[in-house]
């Protein structure tokens, strides 16, 4: 990358980092009293982005009630600063899992300085093979069909010999898709006695990181598990760094670090079946349904293609959020935005003139001169309408909206000196309301 990150120092550590807006985050298990309710949680923080929002905070929510036990805000990691943060909690007996929730939008104008951490996309390389024929034997045949003939083609060329082509193509297998918190099960054990929330500097820019000092202050809750593919990671790990599989239920694998290194068969439970939902893959939080899953550069969310109805397919690189963000203060976007409400306006005039064309029609059943003339003449206006709407939905131009603008005027007057009131006030509204969208586009055309 050319941009000057700072380091990943919680991946150094060993704590497979999350990403939620500025922050990149890790909680260990968290430590409770065997008896009594005082409970610790130790969080590793890391920003993301600069400058952070200093309303950022962090929600403490039972995993299982959904109950919110706290909510505190973050502490400051200017500077590329890395955090850990030792959070006093008081829980219930029957609590048995905590989702730590930081709430820390990216400002409008911040910078990345860590690269993203996510399960990025990743590309297979496959092969189609399909029968076509030479495109030099197919102008050949072309210019003789031309000249004499299909029959003479035929007698002179022979039939059309089609050779087998391959194809290779880039198939794309989407990232897993993340839950929208951490999640830190609650051990046993001795939490360090601490009344307020204290927060330690594990790392800044000029210093020199040395893992193993970290590696051996780690929680009780950092023992090893066994990954399905068999590899070995630490226990508050979310994702396995072999297979990107979850280990969501792996099994403890005490027993791998202590035996000895031999291939005798080692009794472990079986891990529970992945349910349906776990072999899904990605799926787009806001439609889960869609399997084609894509990810946003910008802030690494996932979004499909039903995120973003009304734009155009070169425009959908980045997500729902992002082009929000954009709209807002692009004056090219927002001209074009109104452009496209100008299309589905007249797409519902068209709609209306279709409604009408029909009545009109229905009621002229007695008088067949009388209803293949209206007829006809409604359909070439639905028509010239419905393809006029159309076409400045693909292309979004004020020149062609204005070109509507006009043939809007016409029409209205038309229709009402016909004594067509119904359809020629219906255009002449969509005329004014035209006019003020092309007014609105022609100043943030001198603006931007």
């Amino acid at each position: 990358m050319d941009e000057p990150f700072y380091p990943d120092i919680l991946e150094r550590a060993g704590r497979q980092p999350r990403e939620f807006g500025t922050v990149h985050l890790h909680v260990e298990p968290v430590l409770r009293a065997a008896e009594g309710t005082q409970a610790t949680a130790r969080i590793w923080l890391q920003g993301a982005f600069e400058p952070m929002t200093p309303a950022a905070t962090l929600r403490v929510i039972d995993a299982e009630t959904r109950e919110e036990l706290l909510c505190v805000p973050l502490p400051a990691m200017e500077r590329g600063r890395v955090l850990r943060w030792t959070l006093p909690l008081t829980l219930a007996a029957s609590a048995r899992a905590l989702l730590f929730q930081p709430e820390a939008p990216v400002p409008e104008h911040a910078q990345r300085v860590r690269p993203p951490w996510r399960l990025f996309d990743t590309l297979e390389m496959t092969s189609e093979a399909r029968l076509a024929a030479s495109p030099s034997a197919d102008l050949v045949r072309l210019g003789s069909t031309i000249a004499f003939g299909s029959l003479a083609t035929q007698v002179l060329l022979g039939p059309r010999q089609p050779h087998l082509v391959e194809e290779l193509r880039l198939k794309r297998h989407a990232a897993h898709a993340l839950p929208d918190g951490f999640v830190a099960e609650i051990i046993e054990g001795a939490p360090p006695s601490v009344e307020a929330p204290v927060s330690e500097v594990v790392w800044e820019p000029g210093q020199k990181f040395d893992p193993t000092r970290w590696q051996e202050t780690s929680s009780p809750g950092s023992r090893q598990v066994r990954c399905e593919c068999g590899a070995t990671v630490p226990r508050d790990a979310e994702f396995c760094p072999q297979c990107l599989g979850s280990l969501a239920g792996a099994v403890p694998a005490e027993s791998v670090v202590e035996a000895p290194m031999a291939f005798a068969p080692v009794a472990f439970e079986p891990a529970p079946p992945a349910t349906p939902e776990e072999d899904l893959g990605p799926r787009c939080p806001r439609h889960p349904q869609v399997e084609e899953t894509r990810t946003c550069p910008r802030c690494g969310a996932f979004y499909c293609a039903l995120c973003l109805p009304d734009a155009l397919e070169a425009e959908r690189t980045v997500c729902p959020a992002c082009v929000e963000r954009d709209t807002e203060k692009d004056p090219v976007q927002l001209r074009r935005a109104l452009m496209r409400d100008m299309a589905k306006l007249h797409g519902g005039l068209t709609a209306f003139m279709l409604v009408t064309v029909l009545i009109s029609v229905v009621s002229n059943l007695g008088d067949a001169k009388q209803m293949l003339d209206v007829g006809i003449g409604g359909a070439i206006i639905v028509l010239v309408y419905g393809g006029l709407s159309g076409l400045l939905a693909l292309v979004r131009r004020p020149i062609l909206g204005w070109g509507l603008f006009v043939i809007d005027a016409l029409f209205g007057m038309i229709m009402l000196s016909s004594r067509d009131f119904i359809d020629g006030t219906a255009i002449l509204a969509v005329a004014a309301i035209s006019f003020l969208q092309l007014l609105r586009a022609g100043s943030l055309a001198k603006s931007g």
